[in-house]
């Protein structure tokens, strides 16, 4: 227990016990048409046809499914599954862990916070926390929407934990027995076998743990053909210094293209989010449509005025890695122009 007491009973009523987290099929208090802008605002559409609801948060482990769903079509069907794939006291069947039940404990506390998170800031669609259970893998989320299972995603696989741990430097970020808890390289994985350890974004929030990394465009795991960009940073033990997994604010952007449509100048004119990479990665753009793509373009390949060379000058029109002055920049981005393609392209 915590030393304070509650405010209206004068006892020690803390920490408050959430109540268990429910798996992502667990679904209840589903979300309509008629309570969207009372419990989402507005942002059912982004979820697709998904079952959603903000009763609660939902748990993420490893071979969770229905086992009383035969239909392989259902986002929940996953072959094999029983009573014993879901059971949190064993981590359940796919990849068993001790710590899992652990996890699911605590995560429960976690829901209120993320909950008033998300209601704040309504350009969000989901929050979550993903563990590292010693490279099991496992995450709380928020809100609660049913996995869709069918959908798949590559391993990055978990090589990286070799790396010095950024806060103890004699020893790597994970014990080979971790990385060998992980799918290989290249696999590519069902979302009911989701291991957040082998993604690309929980590896570079893992290795850069004091900066808040920006990630995407890329397409969910979770959710049929939804490109989002994600914000997070990763957490380690402040007593041991180990891993104990990263946080990611997940953002959807394709609301943005009907933005870009009505931001041009003209019928003929184009306007552009892009994201501040060498290669020039297109967030949004008038010129394409996100919902229906299936990668990330670069800036070049949209015949929007830009040729490899003018986006390189304009890349490195600012040394930001250097003490730099917003005014100064402003009007450096301000004075840049650059012609090719019949556009004249102007930069913010």
């Amino acid at each position: 227990q915590v030393p304070f007491k509650d405010m209206d009973t004068n006892s020690n009523v803390y920490p408050i016990v959430g109540q268990p987290l429910p798996l992502d099929w667990q679904i209840s208090d589903p979300v309509t048409e008629k309570t969207d802008q009372e419990h989402v605002q507005g942002r059912r559409k982004w979820y697709g046809d998904t079952p959603l609801s903000t009763a609660n948060g939902h748990f993420v482990m490893q071979g969770a499914c229905d086992p009383s769903e035969t239909n392989v079509s259902s986002l929940t069907y996953l072959p094999g599954c029983t009573d014993a794939s879901n059971d949190i006291s064993t981590g359940g069947t796919m990849r068993p862990s001790n710590l899992t039940e652990i996890i699911h404990r605590k995560a429960s506390d976690l829901v209120p916070t993320m909950k008033a998170l998300y209601e704040y800031n309504q350009d969000v669609r989901d929050i979550g926390i993903y563990f590292a259970n010693k490279g099991v893998g496992a995450a709380v989320n928020f809100p609660h929407y049913e996995l869709v299972g069918q959908n798949n995603y590559s391993s990055v696989g978990c090589e990286w934990m070799k790396e010095p741990n950024p806060y103890n430097t004699s020893r790597p970020i994970g014990s080979q027995q971790e990385i060998d808890q992980c799918y290989p390289e290249g696999q590519v994985l069902s979302a009911r076998e989701y291991n957040p350890n082998v993604r690309a974004w929980y590896r570079d929030q893992a290795l850069q743990p004091e900066k808040i990394l920006t990630e995407g465009p890329f397409l969910a795991a979770w959710l049929d053909n939804t490109w989002i960009m994600s914000s997070g940073r990763a957490v380690y033990d402040r007593l041991t210094n180990e891993l104990v997994g990263c946080i990611l604010v997940g953002v959807s952007i394709d609301f943005l293209d009907e933005i870009m449509q009505d931001s041009r100048i003209t019928e003929n004119s184009g306007v552009s989010i892009v994201r501040w990479d060498l290669a020039g990665s297109v967030v949004a753009s008038s010129a394409r449509s996100t919902a229906e793509a299936n990668r990330v373009p670069k800036i070049t390949e949209l015949g929007l005025g830009f040729t490899n060379e003018s986006y390189s000058s304009l890349f490195n029109l600012v040394d930001y890695e250097s003490k730099w002055i917003p005014v100064e920049v402003q009007k450096a981005y301000g004075n840049y122009i650059s012609r090719a393609d019949g556009f004249v392209v102007a930069a913010y």
